[in-house]
């Protein structure tokens, strides 16, 4: 029983191209399948309601949307990205999720087999992409996706420590699950404290109109952005948290300073019919900056360290540390 299930731990790259195509082809399916429930998710989690029920209907007509007109990508495509009942448009973002979700479970399956690793990878993909399109939609981040992450890392670290050891492949020993733990309290603390003190500076700079940058009873950043920090800490560990925050802020900063020279932040509109709220011409949601920066940490934090760090003078061998010996 165990020889056969092994079969499937082999990652695609090692098996026959026939047998890996089918692989990986079925993990394309899968999780395109997922990126369709995500859609739902994204759409109803932030107004409080249930992602089981009622089915998918369309937003303007409120059709319920039949198993034919609901395969991913392929519906969107044959629909010509309209409701077959009214001619509504249908949003690109639908597809484009469902491409993220099939992605997402390629990328897993093709680096660690049908195994616990591959599950962790995806479901840590897919909850950051949720969270990245609901912060950007409401600038709020739902506390139940954040616990979602926090447990897929400390869960699948458990999992992966007692069920397959150090010495399998994509095992983890107990000090790795400690290490994510120490992360996700310690990357919450200090992005806490960032958002403290940044809220107490910003508020005593004035801006052209002689008025606070931060107004009192507001925040520099949301508190949603801690939490995320801390997930992803719970999911990469506290080697990982600088990376992760250096790679967010400067990604944030360059796009928002894109954003706010081509007059993007300008004129926006309430966030919803049901928030009357208008973001601040600024303003500009940092959980989808945290979410691409642990993207990136996780899947090419080596290589970063290993390669850029030292082009910065932040490595052992950086240009600016040599001239400053």
């Amino acid at each position: 029983m165990l020889d056969d299930l092994a079969l499937f731990a082999v990652p695609p790259r090692e098996l026959p191209l026939v047998a890996a195509v089918f692989v990986l082809g079925a993990a394309f399916t899968f999780g395109a399948l997922w990126g369709s429930f995500l859609n739902v998710v994204i759409a109803r989690v932030p107004r409080g309601q249930s992602v089981v029920t009622p089915r998918s209907r369309c937003p303007k007509c409120e059709t319920m949307i039949t198993a034919r007109d609901n395969i991913p990508i392929l519906s969107w495509l044959l629909l010509r990205a309209k409701c077959r009942h009214c001619g509504a448009g249908i949003s690109a973002r639908y597809p484009m999720v469902e491409l993220i979700g099939g992605v997402a479970g390629t990328v897993a399956v093709a680096r660690f087999g049908v195994t616990l690793p591959a599950a962790e990878l995806f479901c840590f993909i897919l909850i950051l992409v949720a969270i990245s399109f609901i912060d950007l939609d409401t600038f709020t981040v739902p506390t139940s996706l954040v616990v979602a992450l926090s447990a897929v890392g400390l869960g699948f670290g458990v999992l992966r420590w007692q069920l397959l050891g150090p010495e399998a492949r994509g095992g983890l020993a107990g000090d790795d699950v400690v290490d994510r733990l120490i992360g996700g309290v310690v990357a919450g603390i200090m992005l806490s404290c960032i958002v403290i003190v940044a809220t107490g500076v910003l508020r005593r700079v004035k801006d052209k109109d002689g008025n606070p940058r931060v107004p009192p009873g507001e925040w520099a950043m949301g508190w949603g952005d801690p939490m995320i920090l801390a997930a992803l800490g719970f999911c990469l560990g506290w080697q990982a948290m600088p990376m992760t925050l250096f790679l967010a802020s400067v990604i944030g900063s360059v796009i928002g300073i894109v954003l706010k020279v081509t007059g993007q932040l300008k004129d926006r509109g309430p966030i919803s019919d049901e928030d009357p709220w208008i973001p601040p011409d600024d303003a500009v949601p940092f959980g989808p900056f945290l979410a691409l920066g642990g993207l990136l940490a996780a899947f090419f934090g080596d290589a970063i360290h290993a390669r850029l760090l030292p082009l910065l003078g932040l490595g052992n061998d950086g240009v600016l540390l040599r001239y400053l010996e």
